[in-house]
């Protein structure tokens, strides 16, 4: 549980029953990639703070990959964190953060 004297320490965070706003965080995470649109499932952040997201490699018209390119998996990870009753999504690798707006979350 929280403190006043806490209250100010981002704490790791889930999406809050009433919030299913996924077209905000979708948006949000979207712009931590440089724009690349993604899809996340219904449930993403509603058990965890932690959402991974594997990166899909580029391909060519017949599926191999482009440019001789080996097959690894790349994994970006996406946190949801709560400060001052404000919830932000942040990018890991970069910890690049954007605030949510209309977005209820609560500690994990």
């Amino acid at each position: 549980m929280s403190t006043s004297a806490d209250a100010n320490e981002p704490v790791p965070a889930v999406l809050d029953e009433s919030a299913g706003n996924k077209q905000a965080l979708e948006s949000a995470a979207s712009q931590l990639l440089f724009d690349r649109k993604l899809s996340l499932s219904p449930l993403a952040f509603t058990t965890s703070s932690r959402v991974p997201i594997e990166k899909k490699q580029a391909r060519d018209a017949q599926g191999k990959l482009l440019n001789g390119r080996e097959l690894q998996s790349e994994v970006i990870v996406f946190s949801l964190w709560q400060q001052d009753g404000e919830c932000w999504l942040q990018r890991d690798d970069t910890d690049q953060r954007i605030l949510l707006t209309d977005v209820a979350c609560k500690p994990e």
